[in-house]
């Protein structure tokens, strides 16, 4: 009985407010705009909604604290969808607008931000396969002057993205499938280092190049980000490589050193710790055990 009763004051203050605008009810409902305010506690305007002959929301705009533009969304009052956003600063002064185009089927075609002058900001083009699915994108930024391509690949359950410079030269990829994440980074369009994540244990794999694209360094690290391996080039030969062990605490206990690819164990390094997890003192031990530095 209540629900009915708070019902029939609601529908009888609708017809009241309304009817006070225009007493030809019906005709105002369904011929012509309607604009709803919100107002706070302190009688502040928070938002007003616009909606077409069908009661479809065809505008949405936020006001700040000053009651000053903020935000406003547009929508398509055929098709529902989102055409325009706009930001607004403070004083409600145009910022940007976020324009949005459209393929037949309604997936995103274009998204473009554009500054209030009329200078495009940053432009984005989707594609798509047979499917429906997105394959690809296309980002632009003007600011950075920098551009971005992402693509997926459903079937091989993968994805990248590349990033160029205003002038065509690749800067970084990443690239990820099922079992591993792989980011690279370039400087002059040569790779100068690149990190592996493994999605299946955690562990992860990172390489550093020198100017020229060839190998420097590999680290390995467990699936704590603890340093366990680390390989050492020269012009993409290994020179040396270093193990590292650890105590269930974390501490380093153990370095062991070892030349090119021999499995001889060239120099090992001892470390020694307080109650506190303080560093006390280093070994130094050759390939025959014998101690070459002691270091405190």
């Amino acid at each position: 009985m209540k629900i009915k009763n708070i019902y029939f004051l609601f529908c009888l203050t609708f017809l009241v407010f309304f009817g006070c605008k225009n007493k030809n009810l019906s005709s105002e409902v369904f011929s012509s705009n309607l604009e709803y305010q919100f107002f706070d506690d302190l009688g502040k305007l928070k938002y007003i909604a616009n909606y077409n002959k069908n009661l479809l929301l065809t505008q949405l705009s936020l006001l700040n604290e000053n009651e000053k533009l903020a935000y406003q969304t547009i929508k398509s009052p055929e098709s529902g969808l989102i055409t325009e956003e706009r930001t607004f600063n403070k004083s409600g002064k145009l910022e940007n607008i976020t324009q949005y185009h459209y393929l037949p089927d309604g997936k995103l075609e274009k998204k473009e931000i554009i500054s209030n002058s009329n200078k495009l900001l940053l432009s984005c083009s989707y594609k798509y396969n047979n499917e429906g699915k997105m394959t690809k994108i296309d980002i632009y930024n003007t600011i950075e002057q920098k551009k971005n391509i992402i693509t997926y690949d459903d079937t091989k359950d993968s994805a990248s993205h590349s990033i160029f410079s205003e002038d065509g030269k690749i800067l970084s990829t990443y690239k990820e499938d099922s079992h591993n994440v792989v980011f690279c980074e370039y400087i002059n369009e040569q790779l100068h280092q690149s990190t592996t994540y493994n999605k299946n244990n955690g562990s992860s794999e990172e390489s550093t190049f020198d100017n020229l694209g060839s190998l420097i360094s590999t680290k390995k690290f467990d699936s704590t980000n603890v340093l366990t391996e680390e390989k050492l080039y020269n012009q993409g030969s290994l020179v040396q490589r270093n193990v590292y062990r650890y105590n269930k605490q974390g501490l380093r206990t153990e370095k062991l050193e070892y030349i090119g690819n021999s499995n001889t164990i060239e120099k090992q390094f001892i470390y020694s710790y307080d109650k506190n997890g303080r560093k006390t003192k280093m070994d130094v031990y050759n390939a025959n055990g014998k101690i070459l530095e002691y270091v405190e």
